[in-house]
């Protein structure tokens, strides 16, 4: 065979062959991925163990807005600060508007605890963490930004996980991770997302619904509806901090649908403070607002 046959025709079908080979053996690769083999490369994408391990507590600081698309509308500046040790967090995102002055959670280790926007009365991403304040004190809220991050020990936290393939999120092929606490959150659907390439968690969904409970009359009944909550977290800008490669990007979005109408929002975090191992306040993780009461529920001591 000629040089010219082989460059024209034979050497074009085989890098199409090539090519289809490749995108075989990844989905093949991905399909036969294991849970575990998942977690253990999404830590190595965070850093050593040396430096996970390294890193007693954690604080990031930087700027954040709020935009009410539905139920509301307007959007808000302030400062975002999250303060992590251990299994303590706590998040505020300060506005200092007086129909909306900030977001506060704590989850001291024992309980979480939830911030009021007026006496009484909780803005609805707090009523939500409220009612199901296992996003907290399981370490999943705020993701890998928390040197609690549940992956960091699954088998301290008792979960389980399920791998489920490379699936399209918002235009993007990622990795998807089923997580199921080991108590709490029961009804609840927790998927995390991962990068195929670097492994790195980028994106958290929660999903909950909520039927509705029986009328007095049947006429009653029929006007009735279930309601549907959707939480999703997403992760970007990822910087290496002491040896650890974090996101300094952290974008939260509650969407409701239901009876007591819709309502979506969306806080946008962008953090340009990391500090490490800093010496805290022995009330670091003490809840400061006394109005609040703490969150009933699962606590994990």
């Amino acid at each position: 065979m000629s040089n010219f046959w082989f460059r024209r025709f034979l050497l074009p079908a085989l890098g199409g062959l090539a090519c289809v080979a490749a995108i075989c053996t990844v989905a093949f690769a991905a399909e036969k991925m294991k849970p575990k083999e998942l977690v253990g490369r999404h830590l190595l994408s965070l850093g050593s163990p040396e430096a996970r391990a390294a890193a007693k507590n954690r604080r990031l600081g930087g700027v954040v807005s709020v935009t009410f698309r539905l139920g509301g509308t307007g959007r808000l500046d302030g400062t975002a600060d999250f303060l992590s040790e251990g299994e303590k967090a706590r998040l505020a995102m300060v506005f200092g508007h007086p129909e909306y002055p900030e977001e506060r959670f704590v989850y001291d280790g024992d309980k979480t605890h939830v911030g009021l926007i007026r006496p009484s009365v909780r803005s609805r991403l707090s009523q939500f963490v409220y009612d199901n304040n296992g996003i907290l004190s399981e370490g999943l809220m705020g993701g890998a930004i928390s040197v609690g991050w549940c992956l960091q020990d699954l088998p301290g936290r008792n979960a389980t996980v399920e791998y489920r393939g490379l699936k399209e999120v918002e235009g993007r092929k990622l990795h998807e991770l089923r997580y199921r606490p080991r108590k709490g959150l029961l009804d609840f659907r927790v998927f995390l997302y991962f990068e195929p390439e670097t492994f790195r968690h980028v994106f958290t969904e929660y999903g909950l619904r909520v039927p509705h409970f029986m009328a007095t009359t049947p006429a009653d009944s029929s006007k009735m509806r279930e309601s549907y909550w959707k939480m999703t977290e997403q992760f970007d800008d990822f910087r290496t901090i002491d040896g650890l490669t974090l996101p300094h990007s952290y974008r939260l979005v509650l969407n409701y649908e239901g009876e007591k109408g819709p309502f979506l929002a969306i806080w946008e975090a962008k953090f340009d403070q990391v500090a490490h191992n800093s010496q805290l306040n022995p009330d670091s993780f003490v809840f400061v607002d006394g109005q609040a009461p703490s969150a009933p529920g699962q606590n994990r001591k």
